[in-house]
């Protein structure tokens, strides 16, 4: 548990993600260029994320991540070489299927690495586990920005540095005790006809996919769209750097008290309430001033960590071990589609309309469309 605890770590500690547009744009690249970038990466997450989930749980997880950790390990080379576009998209391709084989393998790895009591906790074990990563990513988002301004070329040596010690940990995760054992038996048939019965025969999962689909879409819109946001608004990259990694670390606090928080008030409200608030807020985004986009941006990404959490955990309750990491490849696929219509959006309106009315607009209707969604899950439970 430790060692996958500090493994998670140092795998969300990415220096650049807070800063990469920023550098891009430094280098010549244009608002459109770059939205075609997180286009194109967005529609590469959406081609893999179904197919390494199913490779994830037929190799087993724990080689699943460590190939992931060595494909993002070549994705941070390309930065050294910013003005070649086209190899750019290649290591964004490579980033897309490295974070596809990460992404829902690492939860899963902590939820077969429970005991069968211990499950019955797995919102406190989910709690530490997230909180774990976002402190690592807010310390990421702090540093990266003053690090990118005394130098560029540190950054991505440090950034490269940081998968390396990942890979390591990662080689050290004991896996001979999992609840769930990795079997040859298992034939990517079999999984894709298991997880067919499994959206059967639970009608409420696919509801409960779209809300989490459709937040953590809106959410992820401004946390990748906010430090060019905030650039547009005369900010340098380290204070950037410092609101998106106060914002991160007031993240992780959060998270970490989510377990202690739904004994208080019920999940199902919590979820309502806080994707209720982050709507209104998004629509602050229109009045188009420096204060009420801090103050929606930190605090939409803040309580985002909490619903998130919960509605994992109604996941994982839901989803079958033998499909464990392909079930949440396709809430991860669903992102990838819906981030990729909004990155395509957003590059063809960017040079016409502002960009924070932009994400203002598209993240109203996206949270609208999650409390349907949840609406509709509630009616199905």
């Amino acid at each position: 548990m430790r060692k996958l605890l500090l493994y998670n770590g140092f795998s969300n500690l990415m220096l650049e993600i807070v800063v990469w547009m920023i550098y891009l744009k430094s280098q010549g690249w244009t608002i459109t260029q770059i939205a075609l970038l997180e286009g194109f990466f967005t529609i590469c997450q959406v081609i893999f994320e179904l197919p390494s989930g199913l490779i994830s749980d037929r190799i087993g997880h724990k080689k699943a991540l460590l190939l992931g950790e060595t494909l993002c390990f070549i994705y941070l080379l390309a930065y050294f070489v910013p003005k070649i576009h086209i190899l750019l998209y290649i290591s964004f391709l490579l980033f897309a299927l490295g974070l596809a084989l990460i992404s829902g393998t690492d939860i899963s790895l902590l939820y077969e690495s429970l005991s069968s009591k211990e499950k019955q906790n797995y919102l406190k074990y989910a709690s530490v586990f997230t909180a774990v990563g976002v402190l690592a990513t807010a310390l990421g988002n702090f540093s990266g920005g003053w690090i990118a301004q005394y130098s560029w070329t540190l950054l991505f040596i440090l950034g490269l540095s940081g998968r390396a010690i990942a890979f390591l940990l990662c080689t050290q995760i004991d896996t001979k005790n999992l609840i769930t054992t990795e079997e040859d038996s298992k034939t990517f048939k079999l999984l894709l006809a298991e997880l067919r019965t499994f959206f059967l025969r639970e009608k409420k999962a696919l509801p409960l996919l779209a809300t989490t689909c459709f937040s953590a879409t809106a959410v992820t819109i401004s946390y990748q769209y906010g430090p060019l946001i905030l650039e547009t608004l005369k900010l340098n990259v380290s204070l950037v750097s410092t609101i998106f990694g106060i914002l991160s670390f007031l993240g992780a606090i959060a998270v970490f008290f989510t377990y202690r928080l739904s004994k208080i008030i019920q999940e199902d409200l919590l979820v309502w309430s806080l994707q209720s608030i982050s709507l209104v807020l998004f629509a602050l985004f229109l009045e188009q001033k420096l204060s009420i986009i801090l103050l929606s941006l930190v605090s939409v990404n803040v309580v985002y960590e909490i619903w998130n959490v919960i509605l994992e955990n109604k996941l994982q309750a839901l989803a079958y071990a033998n499909v464990r990491a392909t079930i949440i490849s396709v809430s991860n696929l669903m992102i990838s589609a819906l981030l990729t219509t909004a990155s395509f959006l957003i590059g063809a309106l960017g040079e016409k309309i502002a960009l924070v009315n932009i994400v203002g607009c598209l993240n109203v209707f996206l949270l609208a469309s999650a409390l349907l969604s949840f609406y509709l899950y509630q009616k199905l439970a």
